[in-house]
């Protein structure tokens, strides 16, 4: 798992970059060929600040999962394991977003 954090922790840095730059950056979607590996929108008031905050709550996701690989690391109960194998599951669906990146991994996949 640790390699999918770094990977989704690495896509909300730069999804987050480009939103207060005021760009929406997105994979190139099949079917529109020419058009380079990303396409780039402009982003503006309230769509910006929707977009900053939806990338807040899925980090707020992934210290949720920390806090569960913590609490199942230190205490090892069912509910822990329980607990962290749901929000791997959540981790893994948000990733798919992603799919189309080079660094992407199919054993990512939900």
């Amino acid at each position: 798992m640790d390699g999918l954090i770094a990977f989704y922790r690495a896509r909300l840095d730069e999804a987050e970059r480009a939103a207060r730059r005021g760009q929406l950056t997105v994979p190139r979607p099949p079917g529109f060929e020419g058009l380079g590996r990303e396409c780039t929108a402009e982003l503006h008031e309230p769509v910006k600040a929707h977009v900053l905050a939806d990338i807040e709550a899925k980090r707020d996701v992934l210290k949720l999962y920390e806090a569960a690989e913590t609490n199942h690391r230190e205490r090892g109960t069912e509910r822990a394991h329980a607990e962290l194998d749901a929000l791997r599951d959540v981790l893994r669906a948000l990733s798919g977003e992603h799919a189309a990146h080079p660094d992407y991994k199919a054993a990512w996949r939900f």
